[in-house]
């Protein structure tokens, strides 16, 4: 809906450009692209907000969710000035986005899709009495799997991104940080015993009056 009434709060958007969501169903970066595009921009000349201290703050202050959401928009309504005029502040601002999204890499998030059976059974080894877990390989094996997925949803993530662009954005592995505790909780975690449907009692039986030590008389009588 557009109305002159509504440009005064079009203008304190651009002079900010605010986290907070919009009714609670719109983010900045959607609102911010609408905005921008044909139908906005004619009747409120939005463009003429746009100030370059207030665009290059809001580039370093996006993760990269909202970039995702601003790249996607962007294409969608056919919007690149950015990507022209502040084209080495954008970059700069999203490999930096990348590099703070993979160092803050939850591995419970991943957990879901693996089915390790086969990893466990495959690093059970014997030790003279009886088998037991080499844990080593297994939590690496699980690092390496969750650092795959890791690399595959940040390509998803800036896939929007023009060519000329995504070509200077290098997705280093060595960024993406595992906490390696956390992995090797979820494999201890196959050999925690199941809990009981029930609360053990000390005394399962009802001897009556005879006390525990006539019973003891009578098995080592």
């Amino acid at each position: 809906m557009r109305s002159l009434s509504y440009k005064y709060l079009v203008a304190n958007f651009f002079e900010s450009l605010p986290f907070d969501l919009v009714d609670g169903m719109m983010n900045r970066c959607e609102l911010f692209i609408i905005l921008l595009s044909d139908r906005f921009r004619k009747f409120y000349h939005t463009y003429e907000y746009l100030e370059d201290e207030i665009l290059i703050k809001f580039f370093y202050s996006m993760d990269l969710d909202e970039y995702q959401t601003l790249t996607t928009m962007a294409k969608k309504y056919g919007i690149d000035f950015f990507y022209v005029k502040y084209r080495d502040i954008f970059l700069d601002a999203i490999k930096a986005a990348i590099i703070a999204y993979m160092e803050d890499i939850e591995p419970s998030d991943f957990y879901g899709g693996y089915d390790i059976k086969d990893l466990l059974n495959e690093n059970m080894i014997f030790n003279g009495c009886y088998k037991e877990l080499n844990k080593e390989p297994v939590v690496q094996t699980i690092c390496e799997w969750i650092k795959d997925d890791v690399e595959q949803e940040v390509v998803g993530m800036i896939e929007n991104i023009p060519q000329d662009i995504l070509k200077d954005i290098e997705i280093l592995r060595s960024t993406i940080d595992i906490d390696t505790n956390d992995v090797d909780n979820f494999v201890e975690s196959h050999f925690e015993p199941p809990e009981l449907d029930y609360e053990p009692h000390e005394q399962d039986y009802d001897y009556g009056n005879i006390s525990e030590m006539s019973i003891l008389d009578c098995i080592f009588k």
